[in-house]
């Protein structure tokens, strides 16, 4: 289908958490705020779709993004 789903978690994609990880120390501030921007183009040059659900979006209303990744992938 050339499509992905990534669950953003609070803690694992915060700018602190992502600051902090060695392979990204070389990182400008900037690159780090639009790390998922950065890598969605990545993936777009390759044709490959990302849905990105945010933990507390998905605690909120987890029916609501449920059906979202069904219609995503077409279901």
């Amino acid at each position: 289908l050339m499509k992905g789903i990534e669950f953003d978690g609070t803690y694992w994609h915060s700018f602190e958490h992502m600051r902090a990880q060695p392979i990204k120390e070389s990182w400008s501030d900037d690159d780090i705020r639009n790390y998922h921007q950065i890598k969605d183009d990545w993936f777009a040059t390759k044709g490959i779709q990302i849905l990105h659900i945010k933990e507390e979006e998905w605690i909120a209303d987890k029916q609501h993004f449920i059906q979202k990744c069904l219609e995503f992938l077409g279901k």
